[in-house]
């Protein structure tokens, strides 16, 4: 007889710790990257900028498939099936009206102040095509590849995981083989160089990151990892895995086809391990008030920083530091408070609360707090 579907205890609770904390590194790696922009430095210094730059977008990812993957499994825990219509209207309150609002600012502004934003980029950022070759083309756009990514991954993954609940892992196992495969296939020989064959290598760019946070979350439900040792050694752990998580992003070791996932894998055993070890003062730090203030106003940040970060020089002092920084801060602020937030407030009607039972929840992995 095959054991039931459980719940971790420690991800019982509606709030994950330290989840806030990574998104706040996560933007600060970004922003770090986009401020250094009209610095003149050396192409070693610069290619390792634009490193930490895709490294907090990999967090970002990895954080995104491990989160809404488990909110889906405990739906499908506790309710026995998982709501497709509350979902996608949970999704489209929380990205589409602040992706929408900066996109109409970018179309104004675009119109009084020539920024030369091709049309073909506000259709690509509008319905989440932007990480497609075709609708690339400008700097006030180009971060909406990154949402494409997401949106379409959510497209179809928990359309699968309604479906395959139980047998989830191995799709998820084979899609990141796949890419793997096909970036080696690259890297290794003559990538034929056609519209098809673009098109997909544009569609697995950086894509590990959401398949192994959703692969991590599987893994949790089905009891498949060491959290127990992940806890007891979070210390030491906390301290290796980002000097490894560096050493193969910036491909210092290993393979080119390869690092994409193993820098991923080793993202989200990070990101675990700063969940559960309560006892380190990281996780003090990921979880101090004005850290998780920051990683709130995180994909707020990520989408207004695009506008404060151009070096186009259409707004003279206001893209330079340290007005744009200041000039972002109170931007994304008033965002999320005064517009996001009214969307989010409308998103809690489409969650399915629900209490679990004894026997859906594991209490082998009820860490102390």
């Amino acid at each position: 007889m095959r054991k039931p579907f459980t719940i971790p205890a420690f991800l019982l609770p509606a709030y994950f710790p330290s989840l806030d904390g990574m998104r706040a590194l996560s933007i600060t790696l970004v922003l770090f990257a986009h401020l250094s922009n009209p610095f003149k430095v050396s192409t070693a210094i610069r290619n390792s900028i634009v490193h930490l730059g895709v490294l907090g977008v990999q967090v970002f990812f990895v954080i995104s498939g491990f989160l809404i993957t488990t909110l889906l499994l405990k739906e499908k825990v506790l309710k026995a099936d998982i709501s497709l219509k509350d979902f996608y209207f949970r999704r489209l309150l929380r990205i589409m009206p602040v992706a929408f609002l900066y996109l109409l600012c970018i179309a104004v502004l675009n119109a009084f102040f020539h920024l030369n934003i091709p049309l073909r980029c506000f259709v690509g950022a509008t319905f989440f095509v932007a990480n497609l070759a075709y609708f690339q083309g400008s700097w006030y756009t180009a971060h909406y590849w990154s949402l494409s990514i997401e949106e379409q991954y959510y497209l179809v993954f928990p359309l699968l995981l309604k479906r395959f609940t139980r047998k989830i892992h191995l799709f998820l196992v084979f899609a990141i083989l796949i890419i793997i495969g096909l970036r080696t296939w690259a890297y290794s020989f003559t990538f034929p160089d056609s519209a098809l064959m673009r098109t997909i290598g544009f569609l697995i760019y950086q894509s590990d990151g959401v398949l192994i946070g959703s692969l991590m979350a599987v893994l949790c439900f089905k009891r498949k990892l060491p959290l127990k040792f992940l806890e007891r050694n979070g210390v030491y752990i906390s301290i290796v895995l980002p000097i490894c998580i560096w050493l193969f992003h910036s491909g210092i070791i290993g393979y080119d086809s390869v690092n994409p996932a193993i820098s991923c894998v080793l993202i989200a055993l990070f990101i675990l391990c700063c969940m559960i070890c309560r006892h380190s003062m990281l996780y003090s730090l990921l979880n101090h008030k004005y850290t998780i203030w920051l990683g709130r106003l995180s994909f707020s940040i990520y989408i207004w920083q695009q506008l404060f970060t151009s070096t186009d020089g259409k707004f003279g002092p206001f893209t330079k530091l340290p007005l744009n920084l200041l000039l972002l801060a109170v931007t994304s602020y008033c965002s999320y408070f005064f517009f996001e937030k009214r969307f989010l407030l409308l998103k809690e009607k489409f969650s399915r609360p629900g209490s679990p039972k004894p026997e859906i929840v594991n209490r082998d992995l009820l860490l102390p707090k």
